[in-house]
């Protein structure tokens, strides 16, 4: 029978806090059958893993989708990561020599879930 996103949700951070909740900086790596079987679906959409995700978060905990295997954490496993030296960032910037350059609609600058691409492609 299959769970709804919620519950697939729960059922991961279950895993979790059964088998890495007392080690610091743990995640843990699910492949896509795993996942599959614990949702209870043939196929994983992109918008049930949206879904996952975001009851994920609610629960202070991240999805991550990898080609070969989905990467399952606390935030606060991840918040120890090396952060990119400040040097490195000034060399990226744009360069604003030209006024068009500054001309940025709005909706190119919102990383919001509404305004992500989803693809039809099941996993």
């Amino acid at each position: 029978m299959a769970r709804t996103a919620q519950e697939t949700a729960k059922a991961l951070s279950d895993i979790y806090d059964e088998s890495f909740a007392n080690d610091s900086y743990e995640q843990f790596q699910l492949g896509w059958p795993e996942m599959r079987s614990i949702a209870g679906v043939p196929k994983l959409t992109p918008s049930f893993l949206n879904q996952v995700d975001r009851h994920l978060r609610d629960m202070e905990m991240l999805l991550v989708v990898c080609d070969s295997f989905l990467l399952i954490a606390r935030q606060q496993d991840l918040s120890h990561a090396r952060s990119v030296p400040a040097r490195l960032v000034e060399q990226y910037l744009p360069d604003f020599e030209d006024d068009e350059d500054l001309e940025i609609d709005e909706n190119d600058l919102d990383d919001s879930e509404d305004n992500a691409q989803e693809d039809d492609e099941s996993f």
